[in-house]
């Protein structure tokens, strides 16, 4: 007897389901409005730059003293970058998880129903140099089913 078994894009299953593409859209979003108001500081920044560089009014030390505050007004604003940014990858990890959680019930269902002994992720069998098992793509079927279970169908 051979192992019956199911493999599942699980990128694909997540990212094609209605959560999924609801999901990318707001972290699409988020992200936008973050890169926006990152732009506007740093606009803000080189207008200040610009505003001293024309300056006639200032001396040469009070220049050097703005020029070094701007440097460092620059540096906390790459800090700032640098911390949406990791914030912004944890929210993508934690949402993907918490949609993935929300599908394995889907996946044990189908698993049962079609008596399949094992469902694996699609790169597992791509990496098999070998294999004489035959294998059944359920991706678009979970895809289905979780959509279906998310509409309250």
């Amino acid at each position: 007897d051979k192992l019956h078994i199911a493999t599942m894009n699980t990128n694909k299953a997540i990212n094609e389901s209605n959560e999924g593409v609801k999901t990318q859209k707001l972290l699409v979003a988020q992200k936008r409005q973050a890169d926006a108001y990152l732009q506007t500081k740093v606009r803000e920044l080189k207008q200040k730059q610009a505003e001293l560089q024309n300056s006639v009014m200032l001396t040469e030390k009070a220049k050097q003293e703005k020029y070094a505050e701007m440097q460092k007004l620059y540096v906390a604003l790459q800090r700032e970058k640098a911390k949406t940014d990791r914030g912004f990858r944890e929210n993508e990890k934690r949402y993907l998880e918490t949609i993935f959680n929300n599908m394995k019930p889907v996946i044990n269902k189908l698993a049962k129903e079609q008596k399949f002994d094992m469902v694996i992720d699609e790169t597992i069998v791509k990496g098999l140099l070998y294999h004489n098992l035959n294998i059944v793509d359920i991706t678009n079927q979970v895809i289905t089913e979780f959509n279906n279970l998310s509409n309250g169908k």
